[in-house]
């Protein structure tokens, strides 16, 4: 049986929404008469911050192919060298 080459984890939007009750249990501590609008509020920004460090994260691993030149005769070969 073959193996997955990448174990699965989370993705990053959704590892950030995990945040939002820690975060929304401080919020309703803190300013309980704001607490619905800043409930949302954070909500939408740990959204936000999960797509944007996946988008960065995954342009970041994203590599340059290589630059592979090739010559046409033997002639270039001997020249390099």
């Amino acid at each position: 049986m073959r193996r997955d080459a990448r174990e699965w984890s989370i993705p990053d939007p959704l590892r950030a929404l995990l945040w939002w009750p820690p975060v929304s249990l401080a919020i309703g501590i803190v300013a309980p008469d704001a607490a619905v609008v800043a409930i949302i509020v954070a909500g939408f920004v740990l959204a936000l911050a999960g797509v944007l460090v996946h988008t960065v994260g995954t342009r970041l691993r994203r590599r340059p192919a290589p630059q592979v030149t090739q010559a046409s005769e033997p002639a270039e070969l001997d020249a390099a060298a």
